[in-house]
């Protein structure tokens, strides 16, 4: 006997994201509650609600399932993050780039070197935190020698930190804003450039202007930055090789390759070159790639007082640390499953239809919604889960990729988070940099200009559509084109579906199938199965997205 589903009511689809909101402003503020309790105690709550409508634990397991399955390969993702930074520490890539971004400082230049190494240390480690605790604790001990603004130089070293951060394919935020909005890592990344790019030059610009107008006494580097260019000048042996794991990231995102094959490759690489140039064991790179770097692997430095500012940032990375982000990410996910089960999500969806009017207003929406759950809740990475499926039909409606929705969201959450005094961010970087929220704030031109170039961008589309890829456009990669030429044509399919890893079509006539290009495919490793008009085609976990893909085009 079949139970007949209750429809929810506006007032309860709200219910679980503003109850979970309010447990973290009291975490926040009251005790100090961690997101992910609070995150499980927004499932029970919404459990229950999904009970009263009539589903059953079974649907409520099976949704949890589909969810974190369609989520997956953005949690491997997260896992090699972790191996790409262990194994960058282990090789003396990123040490690299801290030694040489200090030694050749320019003292009439501080605030646009500190911008442009902040943003090189954070887009290769993916965290602007990390940069922000190295590169910009040095860049602030020779500000303050120099007598140059600690307020402008602390702006310079958080625009960069953001920069790097928002452009890594290995952050965190970036690989989760990606999760939540459903896009493709590499289309994001590609999409941020409209506004990245554009800010990035103002920052250029006004940070060589405001440097120039510093009057700059005699430089002396400081205590703390010789002592840092000391303890890596004997840990590692540089030379230009060590840039080879990232180019391989660089390269991987201009060619679109698999981020998955891409990071794990970059992380082997580095394991090699550390053993080749560092002098490291074998086992010591295994423990970098599973459990993170640690000073105490170089043996040059023992005995040596290593710097406390610089073990902060080496001694990181492995995909054990990542764990934490992982549970996190799935309860998350879970919170999300729930949601949209019970209706909430497309409840929400409706109220949201009645405020937007456009593609602007819908830029609004989206900026203006990310930034309220994150200045509540302190966590970006909360706010692309939760937010983005939400708006993901919305900018399906207007016609607009998901990427551009997760760039949105990243205007809303990562770049406002270092410009709002109570959120965690802003406190950490507040303290790391001896300067306060508001005082830095001002010179934080990369976050406040890339904010304003999207809302130029989305007044004036579609009269220039520069930066707002459409369904269209993002959808078509060559294995799409592909798949559409060997099913003859887009209007010889009748149903799209897919199941964890077969693309299953159903075609009106089979004559029509093109199996020219069923043999590329197959060179390409998917065997295709042809049962009359029906085909599956073995793409791996990577069917769903092109089925969804697939469907955008019908």
């Amino acid at each position: 006997m079949s139970v007949k589903i209750r429809e929810i009511k506006t007032f309860w689809a709200f219910f679980p994201i503003f109850f979970v909101m309010a447990l973290a402003i009291v975490g926040s503020l009251v005790y100090p509650l961690r997101i992910e309790w609070i995150l499980l105690m927004g499932v029970v709550v919404t459990a229950f609600i999904a009970l009263w409508q009539g589903y059953k634990w079974i649907d409520m397991e099976e949704a949890i399932c589909r969810k974190i399955g369609e989520a997956w390969p953005g949690g491997m993702i997260l896992i090699l993050v972790g191996a790409v930074v262990g194994t960058w520490m282990f090789s003396g890539t990123v040490p690299m780039l801290i030694y040489y971004g200090i030694k050749w400082l320019n003292p009439h230049f501080v605030p646009l070197t500190a911008f442009f190494v902040a943003a090189l240390i954070s887009l290769f480690t993916g965290t602007s935190w990390g940069s922000a605790a190295t590169a910009g604790v040095a860049f602030m001990g020779v500000a303050s020698v120099l007598g140059v603004p600690l307020p402008l130089v602390a702006g310079a070293i958080i625009s960069g930190a953001f920069l790097g951060d928002k452009s890594s394919p290995v952050s965190d935020s970036t690989v989760l804003a990606a999760i939540g909005a459903g896009a493709n890592l590499y289309s994001h990344v590609k999409t941020m450039l409209a506004t990245t790019v554009p800010a990035g030059i103002i920052c250029v610009v006004g940070y060589t202007i405001l440097g120039l107008q510093t009057p700059i006494t005699n430089y002396t580097a400081t205590g703390e930055a010789l002592q840092i260019m000391d303890n890596l000048g004997q840990a590692y042996n540089f030379n230009i090789f060590l840039l080879l794991p990232a180019v391989v990231v660089i390269g991987g995102a201009i060619l679109q390759i698999s981020p998955v094959v891409v990071i794990f490759t970059s992380a082997l690489l580095g394991l090699v070159l550390g053993l080749i140039f560092q002098g490291f064991s074998l086992t010591d790179g295994v423990q970098s790639m599973i459990a993170g770097f640690s000073t105490s692997m170089a043996p040059k430095l023992e005995g040596v007082e290593i710097n406390a500012t610089l073990a902060s940032l080496l001694n990181r990375g492995g995909m054990l640390g990542m764990m934490s982000t992982l549970l996190f990410f799935s309860c998350s996910m879970t919170f999300g499953a729930l949601l949209q089960l019970i209706g909430a999500l497309g409840k929400i969806l409706v109220v949201l239809s009645k405020i937007v009017r456009g593609v602007f207003s819908l830029t609004w929406a989206t900026w203006a919604a990310t930034l309220l759950v994150n200045t509540s809740v302190s966590s970006a990475q909360f706010t692309f889960l939760t937010m983005g499926p939400i708006f993901r039909d919305l900018y399906k409606k207007y016609n607009l990729a998901p990427s551009n929705l997760s760039r949105n969201m990243e205007e809303g959450a990562t770049l406002t988070e270092a410009l709002i005094p109570w959120t965690v961010t802003a406190i950490y970087l507040s303290g790391i940099l001896g300067v306060p929220t508001l005082s830095y704030a001002p010179f934080v031109l990369f976050n406040i200009s890339s904010i304003v170039v999207l809302f130029v961008l989305s007044v004036l589309y579609p009269g220039v559509k520069l930066g707002m890829p459409s369904l269209a456009a993002e959808a078509e990669d060559p294995l799409i084109s592909l798949i559409r030429r060997a099913m003859g044509s887009m209007d010889n399919l009748s149903t799209i579906d897919a199941c964890a890893t077969r693309l299953r079509l159903t075609v009106v006539n089979p004559d029509l199938i093109d199996h020219a290009a069923l043999a590329e495919l197959l060179a390409m490793g998917h065997r295709t199965l042809i049962n009359g008009g029906s085909v599956q085609i073995v793409l791996g976990s990577g069917a769903e997205s092109v089925a969804k893909h697939l469907s955008v085009l019908t």
